[in-house]
């Protein structure tokens, strides 16, 4: 029997087939398309040698596909059909491409069946859809990369830790300002910052104290809300004062964000939590636990500026004010503390690297960092406090506060509140992930006010009523 010259009419694939196959549905080896067998236009209209196929190549031998019986042909054409391979050259690349996608097909085809292109088509319309949406949730869902910064390189942070902003001349990503409650969405007034001059202001010795009044008589120097169930947020009272805010140029693990040194005056009395707000708080207020270290008295994390927004929300609705009537601005109510008032109450009266001295080796005593955090969060108060009664202010969990990000010659000297717009929020106090470099007083950074991290938490601050 002899043999007559085929081509898929899809791919143009020229086959040489047994003569019996004619009118019989084989399928193309090269693109998969099912076809009826047919005598090829040119072999009928103008018969050439194998060697002047052209682009289709060399017609392969009749002894590589021999002739079947008609009753066998027909189940069996698809297996008897043997590509001409083509005499020109061709680009690897997108061979590989045609070879991924025609592979794509044949699955499809598998799947659907081969009688159902129109679901066929709608899949390959959504198919890259889906990997894109695959992709995007595996970058959403795992942990932000860290490095640690080169002053710091002995000791990397792990991955998926926050890493604090070396300049404030980098910001992250742009986000929109929330306007805090009671807080005007433009810069508030006030003459312009009266910077000290560095040289002039050289570091205390360690212990030296800033002007710090006695606590006002008529408020409790510590008070404990009940947010139900058992659940107690203590808050310590904080003296107005004045203090050095920053750091001097003689500390070398100082940033760029932390100069100039400058005075600060905290012009009235504070309450401020004694503790990062712990999960069992979050829980009692918000009906959840977003935390990555579970613990009831680990402190929350894995929550954003704009969660903390939302907590302080709920809190002052939930309990009200202490002190109903006609209050100023702000008073009794319960919001994060400015970057002013944080380091003033992590100083606690001292103007030295950290609250309790200058000595590196006494951090350990103070904070959870990671020289001995384990990587982990662990329950707050097991440190000891500063001289204000404060525990955590060094460590284990990075605090939000209610600040822009922005260059220390944009803060006034009395109750700054920093820039009135910006595109990331402060960060203070280091966290289970950083160096003892990042547990500093003056110690700042800063992130987008949308990013959530498994460390970075908050402590909550209040302005008691007059």
């Amino acid at each position: 029997m002899s043999n007559v010259t085929t081509r898929c009419p899809n791919c143009r694939k020229a086959y040489k087939v047994p003569e019996a196959q004619l009118g019989h549905k084989a399928r193309c080896k090269n693109c998969s398309h099912k076809f009826t067998v047919v005598v090829a236009a040119e072999e009928t209209a103008s018969p050439r040698p194998a060697s002047d196929e052209g682009s289709g190549g060399a017609l392969v031998d009749s002894a590589e596909s021999p002739a079947q019986s008609p009753a066998s042909a027909g189940s069996r054409a698809r297996h008897t059909f043997t590509p001409v391979a083509r005499s020109r050259g061709t680009d690897p690349l997108m061979d590989a491409v045609k070879s991924f996608f025609r592979a794509i097909d044949r699955l499809l085809r598998r799947l659907v069946g081969d009688e159902n292109d129109i679901l066929r088509y709608f899949l390959w319309a959504v198919l890259p859809l889906l990997l894109g949406a695959a992709v995007w949730t595996m970058l959403a869902l795992s942990p932000l990369p860290a490095s640690q910064s080169a002053r710091d390189e002995s000791k990397p942070t792990p991955t998926g830790t926050y890493v604090p902003i070396a300049s404030a001349s980098k910001p992250p990503r742009p986000t929109g300002y929330v306007v805090q409650p009671g807080e005007s969405a433009t810069k508030p007034t006030s003459a312009a910052p009266q910077v000290a001059d560095s040289a002039t202001v050289p570091p205390r010795p360690t212990g030296s104290a800033v002007k710090t009044p006695p606590p006002p008589q008529d408020h409790p120097k510590e008070i404990a809300v009940d947010l139900g169930d058992g659940v107690k947020l203590r808050m310590i009272l904080i003296p107005a004062g004045e203090f050095l805010m920053g750091s001097p140029d003689s500390d070398k693990d100082a940033f760029d964000g932390e100069h100039p040194q400058h005075r600060v005056r905290i012009t009235k009395p504070f309450y401020l939590g004694k503790y990062p707000v712990t999960q069992e708080q979050w829980q009692a207020v918000m009906g959840n636990n977003p935390s990555y270290f579970k613990g009831p008295k680990n402190p929350v994390e894995q929550v954003s500026w704009d969660d903390c927004q939302e907590f302080l929300k709920k809190l002052n609705a939930k309990l009200g004010s202490l002190h109903p009537g006609n209050l100023p601005e702000g008073a009794g109510e319960f919001r994060l503390p400015t970057e002013a008032q944080w380091e003033y109450a992590c100083r606690a009266g001292s103007t030295t690297r950290y609250c309790f001295g200058d000595d590196e080796s006494t951090l350990g005593d103070y904070a959870w960092y990671n020289a001995n955090s384990g990587s982990t969060t662990h329950p707050v108060g097991e440190k000891k406090p500063n001289a204000w009664g404060l525990c955590d202010m060094h460590g284990n969990v990075w605090q939000w506060c209610r600040d822009w990000y922005g260059g220390y010659a944009d803060s006034g000297t009395d109750d700054p509140t920093g820039p009135a717009t910006g595109s990331y929020r402060v960060l203070r106090g280091g966290g289970w992930s950083g160096g003892a470099g990042f547990c500093r007083s003056a110690g700042r950074g800063g992130y987008s006010p949308v990013i959530r991290c498994r460390d970075l938490g908050f402590r909550v601050s209040r302005v008691p009523a007059e």
